[in-house]
């Protein structure tokens, strides 16, 4: 598996591997890979991600004085090539059922695209619908994952079976 990948993408032989579990090597090589984010990294086969362009994304808040739902599609997201992890954590040799942490910060997000909203503010109902420009400054991330492996082809792949993201925003 590792042999046929270093053969399609050679570069890929010279990023550093990082050991199971040794968060502050994965800490660096994400942000590595983060900083090449507006022109991809072929060298791994990843393609450009800075924008990134998203089918679709539910956004929830549904406790205290604001309840709302938003769905969006077709978003595209500018700012990723900003990220920088501070921590990641769960990165196990066994990827069925593991619980993953990563931290990080982006100094600004754009997202871009159409939205559905519905909800509550105070006692008063909220809905709409129209084309959303949300800017995000100052964002502290904390993502928690759940995984799964998948199998394919013969080959296991980690997929996300549920994710949560708690956001920190100045603006």
């Amino acid at each position: 598996c590792f042999a046929e990948y270093f053969r399609i993408f050679p570069a890929a032989e010279r990023q550093e591997k990082c050991a199971y579990g040794d968060s502050a090597c994965f800490v660096k090589v994400a942000n590595e890979i983060m900083a090449r984010a507006r022109e991809g990294y072929p060298e791994l086969g990843l393609p450009v991600f800075d924008p990134l362009k998203i089918a679709q994304m539910n956004v929830e808040q549904l406790n205290g004085p604001v309840n709302i739902k938003i769905n969006m599609q077709n978003i595209v997201c500018k700012g990723l090539s900003g990220v920088r992890f501070s921590r990641i954590d769960g990165f196990v040799k066994d990827f069925d059922k593991a619980k993953m942490e990563l931290k990080f910060v982006y100094p600004r997000l754009e997202l871009y695209g159409p939205y559905k909203l519905q909800g509550q503010i105070l006692i008063l109902p909220v809905n709409g619908n129209g084309l959303t420009n949300m800017t995000f400054t100052g964002n502290d991330v904390t993502m928690r994952i759940l995984t799964k492996k998948v199998e394919k082809d013969g080959k296991f792949y980690l997929q996300v079976a549920k994710s949560k993201h708690d956001f920190e925003t100045s603006r």
